[in-house]
């Protein structure tokens, strides 16, 4: 009779763990497509590529190499390529028709932004001036919640033109550019990187994002305060100290392709006749190296270009100092404005003709200098006059 029970019990045994599965495979599918929620948009001033924009309930389709948004107002498609201006290009924003999503992955913010990169290579100083501090001050100083938050750095084919999604920059994570722009979401354990390859494709088909911002949004990086305390987040995250030294030492940054100085040697030697003075080569360094090496120095100087980048984690009390070339069209300025925001700053322009060498095209900005010893003598005596001084807006053009 045992088995006349089993005999009967078995198929309504069976029907019930087949409703059970059903059940369960009806949750999962309702987990991942879900009512497509009405997209909105608002924008604000950015950096790069000029407007910062917000979007809500968007999906970035791989496959599609696509951002899309919801929304069935006529005006709305519109609105955005306004708003979000060139972002609208570079990550080829289109509407959708479909009603509902189904997601890879989720996150509540995603931050899609374009990085310098340029013939295999980038820029220390585009890196830090484009991305690093103004996500630093959107993520960080700001001190927004950063909880499940996705950074999406990409690669433009060209000047704000669309993503490249087969770019080879992102192949190497230990890159300097990749090791620059990765602090931020190595700060946090709440914060992933997403950077748009090939890979993306072979990880994720659809990644949505409850609110995504597109580009890098405009700051002031001229405030003393912010300059602070984004020194202090990368010199922490490196587990390096912010002290004042009480020795005098120069440093004279050695460039090797353009704007350089063509009689190192010689000024060199002529500030050893009165103090501690070496060349500094950033070439070959880590993003960590370069940040350590710049604590040995009182007085660090620099001929415009990235390199000079790294005075603004001098220690406290070191003064920077900028060279510029002959009537130079530069991003002196620019410089300027951050390096008077950490600490006392001089800035030196040749003035002679005679003494700068132009690039084959005949371009000075771009040309090498011939730096007149006396000049630079005083420059320097100057510059040790201001150690560990409060004059943050001391200058003098030579």
């Amino acid at each position: 009779m045992t088995y006349s029970v089993m005999e009967t019990s078995f198929p309504a045994t069976l029907l019930v763990c087949v409703a059970m599965f059903e059940l369960w495979l009806h949750h999962v599918t309702c987990e991942r497509s879900k009512v497509w929620l009405t997209s909105e948009i608002s924008t604000a001033d950015g950096h790069y590529p000029g407007k910062f924009c917000r979007i809500t309930n968007v999906v970035l389709r791989t496959r599609d190499r696509k951002l899309y948004f919801k929304n069935d107002n006529s005006d709305f498609k519109h609105n955005v390529e306004v708003a979000c201006n060139w972002n609208y290009i570079m990550w080829s924003i289109d509407k959708t028709s479909d009603h509902t999503i189904s997601c890879d992955k989720v996150y509540d913010s995603g931050y899609l932004f374009p990085i310098f990169y340029h013939y295999g290579n980038s820029n220390y100083y585009h890196l830090h001036y484009d991305t690093l501090m103004p996500l630093y001050h959107y993520l960080y100083y700001k001190k927004k919640n950063n909880k499940n938050t996705a950074l999406v750095p990409g690669v433009e084919t060209k000047r704000l033109e669309v993503i490249d999604w087969t770019t080879p920059a992102f192949d190497d994570e230990n890159k300097f550019w990749n090791r620059v722009v990765s602090i931020l979401s190595d700060a946090s354990p709440d914060i992933d990187m997403l950077p748009v390859n090939l890979n993306l494709i072979t990880t994720y088909d659809t990644i949505c994002f409850k609110t995504a911002y597109l580009g890098t949004p405009k700051i002031q990086r001229a405030d003393e305060k912010f300059m602070k305390s984004f020194v202090m987040f990368v010199k922490n995250h490196f587990n390096i100290s912010h002290n004042q030294l009480d020795t005098n030492r120069v440093g004279l940054i050695k460039r090797s392709n353009r704007r350089r100085i063509k009689n190192e040697e010689e000024l060199i030697n002529n500030i050893r006749k009165f103090t501690d003075a070496e060349p500094l080569v950033f070439e070959n360094m880590t993003f960590q190296e370069q940040v350590q090496a710049v604590q040995s120095y009182t007085v660090l100087i620099g001929m415009n270009g990235a390199g000079l980048t790294n005075a603004i984690y001098l220690p406290p009390g070191a003064v920077a100092i900028q060279m510029v070339p002959y009537k130079a069209q530069v991003n002196a300025a620019e410089f300027a404005k951050l390096l008077k925001a950490r600490g006392p700053y001089l800035e030196w322009h040749n003035k002679h003709e005679h003494l700068s060498v132009p690039n084959y095209k005949g371009d000075h900005s771009q040309g090498d200098t011939i730096v007149n010893v006396e000049e630079f003598v005083t420059l320097v005596k100057e510059g040790l006059e201001l150690v560990n001084s409060d004059n943050h807006l001391a200058k003098s053009e030579l």
